[in-house]
């Protein structure tokens, strides 16, 4: 699906990504781990085009991604920035739509559309009507997610998607995340600094680290094998809870 070859990135004299290649499998959800500023965003954010390297390559389905094509590319791929990024004067509903009435979608198949997606992330279709302020955090991120989910994409990109909400809340949609993840059969890209997080969802986990990827692999590679001293505190620190890695490699 995707794939960065080499790519490097500078501002000024801090070089925030040094030379990184990684593919990220079709159908498969790939978790970018690791500290505050460690790249893990940065990385992401080359996959669309909202940032450029400096060097290398990033590819879509085996086709480079540049300025002629990234339009079409972000068509394919839906996106859930950072504490949802919804528009304050538009409602859920015009938020959850925005794309589709851009690309000429008519009233019907818009409301036939949200409705599939409120099912799909357990959210209220008459709570669509309300403006952000109106809703909780949780359902905040719902209405996010669904607003990234519209056109049905072919990929998810999705940084830091529960961060800082109530701990229930977050925990309640950790769960209906995964449903979705596994329903829908999507390549998704998670950033995500929590490690128990990124073990429930991902398939593969990438840690960063001073713009370099340190590890790469399975919930049970990182647990059984970690690659070097850094890696090993990065998941002490974490301290899981009690149960979360039963049954690992079993």
């Amino acid at each position: 699906m995707f794939e960065l070859i080499d790519v490097t990135k500078r501002y000024g004299d801090a070089e925030v990504i040094k030379p990184v290649s990684l593919d990220f499998p079709e159908g498969e959800t790939t978790a970018l781990i690791g500290t505050s500023g460690s790249g893990k965003t940065t990385l992401m954010r080359m996959l669309i085009g909202l940032v450029w390297p400096d060097s290398g390559s990033v590819l879509f389905n085996g086709n480079p991604v540049g300025t002629d094509n990234v339009r079409e590319v972000r068509h394919h791929v839906g996106y859930v920035v950072q504490a949802g990024g919804l528009f304050p004067h538009m409602t859920a509903g015009e938020n959850v739509s925005l794309m589709a009435r851009q690309l000429g979608w008519g009233t019907a198949r818009v409301r036939e559309r949200t409705a599939q997606l409120a099912d799909l992330t357990h959210m209220s279709v008459e709570l669509m009507s309300r403006y952000p302020r109106e809703l909780s955090g949780g359902q905040q991120r719902r209405v996010s997610l669904m607003r990234a989910m519209m056109m049905d994409p072919d990929a998810l990109l999705l940084d830091e998607p529960l961060g800082a909400l109530d701990p229930m809340v977050r925990y309640e949609l950790q769960g209906d995340l995964k449903e979705i993840f596994l329903n829908l059969d999507k390549t998704v890209v998670l950033v995500t600094h929590d490690l128990a997080e990124a073990f429930y969802f991902a398939h593969r986990l990438v840690l960063v680290s001073g713009g370099e990827v340190v590890q790469k692999g399975t919930a049970e590679a990182f647990l059984r094998h970690p690659a070097n001293d850094f890696v090993e505190r990065f998941m002490r620190a974490q301290r899981p809870p009690v149960g979360l890695f039963d049954g690992v490699g079993s």
